[in-house]
């Protein structure tokens, strides 16, 4: 049986640092280390969720990812790691599974000239609160009414950490939407940061009134049996795109300007290689999720039926999302290009990134096929 992260931890005080991370929560890889000559692609990605089981299908378990390089006369080097960021800002890892967001920042704070080259996941946490409590739309009416009673009541609201890639998209919205100010030094809520994996259990015990999770953060243990939790919304990315703004970018492959013009061939062949993987695994994904207990691993449930949960809730969009948690089409788009860049325009604006971030970061088509 999978082994699911401790559910219960003590509340941190607000501002705390959390060392996970939803930027890249969604990857995966294989093995090798960084090193190698010029014609070896060196990949790096977050070990876990449906990015994972891509990864090792076309890395591990086929050699699809070495044919489909071997055809523009290169070789691949994986590499799990939760320190994947870090490591392609250091300029080790020739491509790293990013949001546009944080490539934004890292591009900007760094003076590095950053290229999208595929758009892999969108933003898909949400909002949530114990089912019949207070905070369930349920009982106040609507998600406004929900947020409006949040301000006004004080009651605690827990994220994952200030750090993670959904807080500027929380930002934007409460502004945007509801004229709230969320931000670490101001802010119309009273926000604590908990262990992410910890959040549905806090709010089934009544520990806090709302709290961010999805699912496959923790949340599938709660939902696939009798539901104990609700979303105030499906996901923050939906409800961005409600209010006219494109969906914020999880993941997207991210390389360097200079890598790009150089070496044109090895981008193109990542992403056709990694457009193979998710042909593959969207045409049967709830069966590929429960055939081993490494895939159970990688989702961070313990059964399979919680499994399947996730894949009708973030694949087969069963449970109220418009947008699947990882895209089967992931070549860059002009309405991508549009709306990622009208929200790293508000995100600048906020104080979010630098205002320079544009100098830094572009997007290119990349065919998929």
């Amino acid at each position: 049986m999978a082994q699911m992260p401790q559910r219960r931890t003590i509340l941190k005080a607000a501002g705390a640092a959390s060392t996970f991370s939803l930027a890249g929560c969604v990857g995966s890889g294989g093995n090798g280390e960084s090193g190698g000559s010029e014609n070896t692609v060196k990949i790096s990605l977050a070990p876990s969720g449906f990015q994972g089981i891509v990864m090792d299908h076309i890395h591990s378990d086929t050699d699809i990812l070495k044919n489909t390089l071997s055809e523009y006369g290169y070789s691949p080097e994986v590499k799990k790691s939760w320190e994947g960021s870090a490591m392609f800002a250091a300029g080790r890892p020739d491509f790293e599974t990013m949001g546009s967001l944080e490539a934004a920042r890292l591009a900007a704070n760094r003076d590095l000239d950053l290229t999208v080259a595929a758009n892999l996941a969108p933003n898909f946490v949400s909002w949530w609160t114990k089912k019949g409590s207070p905070y369930d739309p349920a009982n106040t009416g609507s998600a406004k009414a929900t947020v409006d009673k949040l301000a006004q009541e004080g009651d605690k609201f827990a994220l994952g950490s200030w750090s993670t890639g959904d807080v500027p998209a929380y930002k934007i919205l409460m502004g945007a939407e509801y004229g709230y100010d969320f931000g670490q030094d101001k802010s119309d809520f009273n926000i604590v940061t908990a262990d992410l994996f910890a959040i549905p259990q806090l709010l089934v015990d009544e520990e806090i009134a709302v709290g961010t999770s999805s699912p496959i953060h923790g949340g599938a243990p709660f939902l696939a049996d009798e539901p104990e939790i609700v979303p105030i919304w499906p996901s923050v990315g939906d409800k961005l795109a409600e209010v006219g703004f494109a969906r914020p970018q999880l993941n997207g492959w991210l390389t360097t300007q200079e890598y790009y013009s150089n070496q044109p061939d090895a981008v193109k062949g990542l992403v056709q290689a990694w457009y193979k993987g998710l042909e593959w695994f969207f045409d049967n994904p709830k069966e590929i999720v429960v055939s081993n207990d490494q895939h159970l691993q990688q989702l961070g449930v313990e059964t399979k039926k919680q499994a399947k949960y996730i894949v009708d809730w973030g694949i087969n969009l069963e449970y109220g999302n418009k947008s699947p948690i990882i895209y089967n089409d992931i070549e860059l788009t002009d309405e991508f290009i549009s709306g990622d860049k009208k929200f790293l325009a508000r995100a600048a604006e906020q104080g979010l990134i630098p205002s320079s971030w544009d100098e830094h970061l572009e997007y290119q088509k990349v065919p998929q096929e």
